[in-house]
């Protein structure tokens, strides 16, 4: 898991990316989150599954 944070303007970003490996490939899902001192602004998540063929 990697958990990187940048802060500008008063807003802060954060985002979140896991790797989980399966039998033919690796699904990563990212996790970002805009944020204003405790106020949580907005949030996404995604996915991307990559094949082991692909890489």
């Amino acid at each position: 898991m990697t958990d990187e944070t940048e802060t500008e303007d008063g807003f802060q970003v954060t985002c979140t990316v896991t790797a989980e490996e399966t039998g033919g490939g690796t699904l990563y899902r990212a996790d970002i989150v805009v944020s204003m001192g405790e106020d949580e602004l907005y949030g996404l998540q995604t996915a991307k599954y990559v094949s082991e063929a692909i890489r």
